[in-house]
């Protein structure tokens, strides 16, 4: 009986320690990775593909790289406006939702006169809702009595006797230089307003006309809003435009926004007057137009890109139209609103995800690189390292990855800066800047040593493996995991670091976690730089939850995504897809 116990006592042992081994190590004894499969690979390239051009997309010559982000819950009315303005120029109805959306705003009294955070205002907003709804297939009968009861009321408190008219926003502006074209468009809008809703006989057009006939017409804007005010009114505009204005204007390299809006003009003069322009011109206008890309970050300067290419009966890029047709869809919510985009005023941050989408989509570009090592070469080293540690990071991989090289008292610099960062004791305030400066320091020097790292490095690593937990506590276990994988980065503690993996295999990656991104990311490239097995099919599907079509999402209550969710996780999708053609 004794001899049997003993049998039972050495097997119980046994299932202990192997349960306690898995618990540990995982359950794939063999160290394996689980390898994405054939299908979501495919997903996989396909995502990396369509982030890394739309990221490319936001190239311009001036700004480099630019992306932008959609702002979570906002609804503007500007970029909607013109978003269906555009896409109806590409042959997109607007979207039934959107033409209800208008229609309620206008039922509401106040509606011309609420200025609080709107880009369209008093004159200018009951213009673009009516043009909003010229669009619409059956809506725009439905709101005929709420805009005659708007524009009826822009006209007792718009016009000014001197036989114009201006937003209430703007009349104590009115006299001041600057302000005449505003005088200009307000007008031109109410006039089209009372036209088409019968209220011209209550306009004192003597008046109108006598004002106008005043007016400077010495700019295309100008000279566009006045010959079409006259056509309403029933006279002619005599005024013509010198052709070496309007050959300096064609023959300019590039077009600005004041170009695209007086290009825009003398398309709609070149209407009444057909000599302006010859079709050879038109066909250099439109080439030029064709090879800009605004999005809807940028919807104001694509309606007018579209607008012209629309007027000089030439097709847009098929890659633009797919573009801006599918980020209507991603973008529009129920109602058919769209967000407000904004951008960024870093200097490398953007321009470092803009370069590195061109290498995954193996598209380099010798002058991109030419242009970014110029602004990188540029740089005051002393304001460098007052931005974000990511700008410095950021700078540092721009000049590797343009081949560039700091002069000596410049490279000095900074590696004393960065040195001087590491000095200080790694503490949760500070952890993300220590990841960025330490991973700066090893792409500058090509090495980094111990010697270089904060203080309490050794400290954290083997509290983290002493204890198998996040060293800045449960409830940021991302600190953790990023500490441990800038070491596997910069190559340092490699042996100690894989011993944190029973740590590292117990920290959830979920998508609707509140930083799923971050999480995924840094547990992912831990495992990855540390050459520990994980399940890349699980990361793969995880990764995928969070894609919205043109980039991937903080998490998966994300609407839209951004720009630095996307660049972390297109990392992790290569490395995934890297492995999967190295295993094929």
């Amino acid at each position: 009986m004794r001899y049997k116990w003993t049998i039972l006592l050495i097997f119980s042992l046994a299932a202990i320690s192997l349960s306690i081994y898995f618990s540990l190590f995982g359950s794939n004894i063999e160290g394996k990775d689980v390898k994405i499969d054939k299908e979501l690979f495919t997903e996989l390239q396909e995502q990396q593909l369509e982030s890394s051009l739309r990221m490319m997309k936001s190239w311009g010559d001036e700004n480099l790289y630019s992306p932008s982000n959609a702002m979570e819950g906002s609804k503007d009315e500007y970029v909607s406006y013109y978003a269906y303005q555009t896409a109806d120029l590409l042959g997109e109805n607007p979207h039934e939702p959107y033409c209800r959306t208008v229609i309620e705003f206008l039922k509401n009294d106040s509606f011309a006169d609420e200025e609080d955070q709107l880009i369209f205002t008093g004159i200018e907003r009951v213009y673009r809702a009516d043009q909003s709804l010229s669009l619409c297939s059956y809506e725009a009968s439905q709101s005929k009595a709420y805009m005659e009861k708007h524009v009826q009321h822009l006209l007792d408190t718009t016009y000014i006797p001197d036989g114009y008219f201006i937003s209430n926003e703007f009349k104590e502006y009115r006299d001041k230089p600057g302000y005449e074209l505003v005088k200009v468009q307000q007008t031109r809008m109410m006039l089209n307003m009372a036209s088409k809703y019968g209220f011209m006989e209550a306009l004192d057009q003597k008046a109108i006309r006598s004002w106008v006939k005043s007016l400077e017409l010495n700019e295309l804007q100008t000279l566009e809003a006045a010959a079409e005010m006259n056509q309403i009114m029933g006279i002619e505009t005599a005024r013509k435009i010198p052709s070496a204005d309007i050959d300096k204007l064609i023959h300019k390299r590039t077009y600005d926004f004041n170009d695209l809006m007086d290009l825009n003009s003398l398309a709609a003069l070149q209407k009444l007057q057909p000599e302006l322009l010859q079709p050879d011109e038109m066909a250099e206008i439109a080439e030029k137009v064709k090879k800009q890309f605004y999005g809807l970050s940028d919807i104001q300067s694509e309606y007018l890109k579209m607008n012209l290419l629309h007027q000089f009966h030439s097709l847009p890029d098929p890659q633009h139209k797919d573009m801006i047709l599918k980020d209507l869809s991603v973008y529009r919510y129920e109602d058919g609103m769209l967000p407000s985009f904004s951008t960024y005023d870093n200097q490398f941050s953007p321009v470092l995800i803009g370069k590195v989408s061109e290498e995954y989509a193996g598209r380099s570009n010798p002058a991109h690189d030419e242009a970014i090592l110029k602004r990188v070469l540029a740089a005051d080293i002393d304001e460098l390292m007052k931005q974000d540690p990511f700008e410095v990071y950021s700078f540092v991989s721009l000049l590797s990855k343009t081949g560039g090289k700091l002069p000596d008292e410049k490279k000095e610099a900074l590696n004393a800066a960065l040195l001087k960062k590491m000095e200080m004791p790694i503490v949760r305030s500070s952890m993300m800047g220590f990841t960025f400066y330490a991973k700066a320091l090893k792409q500058l020097n090509g090495s980094i040593t111990k010697e270089m790292l904060p203080p309490n490095t050794e400290a954290i690593l083997n509290e983290i493996i002493q204890k198998q937990a996040s060293y800045f506590g449960e409830k940021d276990q991302v600190s953790s995991l990023a500490f441990l994988e800038t070491l596997s980065s910069i190559g340092l503690y490699t042996d100690q670091v894989r011993k944190a993996k029973p740590f590292a295999d117990q920290v959830k990656t979920d998508p609707d976690s509140e930083i799923g991104a971050y999480l995924i990311y840094y547990k992912a490239a831990l495992m990855h730089n540390s050459g520990m097995p994980y399940d890349q099919n699980k990361t793969g599907r995880n990764i995928s939850q969070l894609y919205k079509r043109t980039g991937y999402a903080l998490n998966s209550s994300k609407s839209f995504p951004d720009i630095y969710s996307t660049y972390f996780l297109m990392a992790i999708n290569h490395n995934l897809t890297e492995d999967f053609h190295h295993e094929s």
